[in-house]
């Protein structure tokens, strides 16, 4: 098997919107391409992506390359953590995500983490200065429009 490079990103964004409606966003999986910068589409699978073990399908653009794989619910706590693993069947990207929404003395703490890794073989398309690059920015997006989708309308 060959060697894979590891990388975390972790981001925590304080917000004025009740956790209840960040949590009601991110647990609606089919709404994933509202708020995520890199993920085009979603196909529900087994369990409609809620709970553990639950499935969904994507295609995602990562700098101008459309990938798709399939992920798997890890952690599925209502309210407050909610956790998967991507599996991409080209490149073989694998990618562990995670959502904390936690109270923050009268606002919203939103922690993402995303760890990935890059097979040997896929560092000549994705290498990981840019990757990690590239995730960044995508987990401050998402930061940024989940607060924007889940505020409340006026």
């Amino acid at each position: 098997m060959a060697a894979k490079a590891q990388q975390k990103i972790e981001q925590t964004l304080k917000v004025k919107v009740p956790a209840e409606d960040v949590c009601s966003l991110i647990e609606n999986v089919a709404r994933t391409p509202e708020w995520n910068p890199l993920v085009k589409e979603i196909r529900l699978g087994e369990g409609d992506g809620r709970g553990i073990g639950s499935t969904v399908e994507w295609k995602a653009e990562l700098a101008g390359i459309t990938i798709s794989g399939t992920s798997v619910t890890t952690t599925w706590k209502p309210g407050k953590e909610y956790a998967w693993r991507n599996t991409e069947q080209a490149t073989g990207l694998s990618l562990e995500g995670r959502f904390i929404v936690r109270p923050a003395g009268g606002q919203t703490a939103v922690t993402a983490t995303v760890s990935f890794s890059l097979p040997k073989a896929a560092t000549p398309l994705l290498n990981l200065t840019g990757s990690k690059t590239l995730f960044t920015a995508a987990v401050r997006k998402a930061l940024q429009n989940i607060v924007k989708a889940a505020a409340p309308r006026k």
